[in-house]
């Protein structure tokens, strides 16, 4: 509260001054966090697909954009969510999105196991090669290159989100 006659300047200095304060700081974290880290990629990483008959690079993709999807033996929503990645991959091949299963996370006959639920180009992670940042399932989006988009853990209830995710991660 003022007093009658009393300058309101000194305030006004003192809140001009720390919002100038406060500019200058968002400025310099802005410039921090615009160094951003190196974009997360697939580059390096070859797996074998379930019937051995080649590895996977990947670092490349057969189109401009693959969905890749990471799933565990062990995992519940993995396995609930089994019929609708075999959809996702056969209407997401229509819109030109390749996509692959890769089957980790336990022992080599579990994850082999599995993957025959989704055929011979199941890929076989027993190693963990693919870093997982977050729980199984997990999507994720690559360009040609195999530099990651977008990943998200957690599977879409639905084919139809499903498909939408893919759809809008691929126009990135």
């Amino acid at each position: 509260m003022t007093t009658p006659g009393a300058s309101k300047t000194p305030m006004f200095a003192a809140v001009a001054g720390g919002a100038a304060l406060a500019l200058a700081g968002a400025f310099f974290l802005g410039q921090v966090s615009a160094r951003r880290p190196k974009a997360m990629t697939f580059s390096g990483i070859e797996l074998p697909r379930l019937d051995r008959s080649a590895t996977t690079d990947l670092g490349s993709c057969p189109g401009a954009k693959c969905l890749t999807v990471y799933v565990a033996p062990w995992c519940g929503y993995c396995r609930r969510a089994t019929p609708l990645l075999k959809e996702a991959k056969a209407a997401l091949a229509a819109q030109g999105i390749s996509t692959r299963i890769v089957i980790g996370m336990d022992q080599l006959a579990a994850v082999e196991e599995y993957a025959r639920e989704f055929g011979a180009d199941a890929l076989i992670d027993v190693d963990s090669k693919v870093k997982v940042p977050g729980g199984v399932p997990h999507f994720f989006m690559s360009d040609a290159g195999g530099t990651i988009l977008k990943n998200q853990a957690g599977a879409p209830p639905t084919l139809g989100e499903a498909v939408r995710w893919a759809l809008s991660a691929a126009e990135r």
